[in-house]
């Protein structure tokens, strides 16, 4: 922990002497070789203490009451959940203001649940799911016999749309590690990186797409692959 604060001083004097964030990464690595912090977390320490941050001590937590699982957490957690898949438990707790141990034990023991890819699914898929799932990918197949890009559905119609697979991740790992300091820098930095991709990636990854989905129907609703 001692080793941690000093490196917090050392950030913090570097930005007071102007340094930028890739400058302050370079200069801790290079003082405290294996022992520095990860490259997000001095980047996220530059930044409080760029916009006026003096103290280098973790924000004192306040702990969350253990709650026990009534039917009313039970059933707040399943709507949480069936509105959004992709949240993470501790972003699921604090929605319904449990803690983090209760939701994980609700999710994965009463509603039987786990990771896969990501999101949040069933362990064991009944005939009923199963036969959803089917349907659901064969209404994106099945509309679009000529293969034409432009009537392909919209980027947020569907979790396993092109973009969330190909365009989204992309982009994400475009704009990681960087401080862009203002909306319009990083609408700036999107931009480019959207520029910078070649039509022939993203014809190869609407073919990936319907191949996936075909995967899904072949499949009969289960899960084919693995994780």
């Amino acid at each position: 922990m001692q080793r941690t604060i000093e490196q917090r001083y050392a950030i913090k004097l570097c930005v007071g002497l102007g340094k930028s964030g890739s400058d302050t990464v370079e200069m801790i690595r290079q003082m405290y070789k294996d022992d520095s912090l990860s490259r997000t977390a001095i980047f996220n320490w530059h930044k409080r203490f760029k916009y006026g941050r003096q103290h280098v001590e973790d924000e004192p937590r306040v702990r969350r009451p253990v709650t026990s699982k009534t039917d009313h957490n039970f059933q707040r957690v399943r709507n949480v959940l069936n509105s959004d898949r992709q949240l993470s438990v501790r972003m699921i707790a604090d929605q319904v203001a449990i803690d983090k141990m209760t939701a994980h034990t609700i999710i994965t023991e009463e509603l039987g649940m786990r990771k896969i890819c990501a999101k949040l699914v069933p362990k064991v898929l009944t005939d009923d799911q199963k036969q959803r799932r089917v349907s659901s990918v064969q209404n994106q197949c099945l509309p679009y016999p000529n293969q034409r890009y432009n009537h392909f559905p919209t980027p947020l119609q569907s979790r396993h749309g092109p973009c969330r697979l190909f365009l989204f991740p992309k982009v994400k790992s475009s704009l990681k590690g960087h401080d862009h300091g203002t909306i319009i820098a990083v609408k700036k930095a999107t931009t480019r990186c959207l520029k910078e991709v070649p039509e022939s990636a993203y014809q190869g990854a609407f073919e990936a797409w319907k191949s996936r989905l075909w995967k899904f129907i072949n499949a009969q609703g289960m899960y084919f692959e693995e994780y």
